[in-house]
């Protein structure tokens, strides 16, 4: 995966102030350079994929419960790991 420097990505949403400004009122340029901080230090992720026709009414609920004990899963395995060092 490539990551761009911290300071490319700070030069970039620099120069695309007034663009932001208008696209994105709600958001200061100071939390995005933090959402995008953030988002540099993943340690896992879930996905799902499906045919929109087969995520319908419960079966939604049921995928969600499925992730959700994916994702506990994988916080347990990552607080062992910490714990470990």
């Amino acid at each position: 995966m490539t990551q761009f420097p911290t300071a490319e990505v700070d030069a970039f949403v620099d120069a695309k102030v007034r663009s932001f400004a208008q696209r994105y009122p709600a958001v200061s340029v100071p939390a995005l350079k933090e959402i995008i901080e953030r988002g540099r230090q993943p340690r896992s992720a879930l996905s799902i994929a499906s045919i929109e026709e087969r995520l319908t009414g419960s079966r939604v609920f049921e995928i969600a419960a499925l992730l959700y004990q994916e994702a506990q899963l994988i916080a347990d395995a990552v607080a062992g790991q910490e714990e470990a060092l």
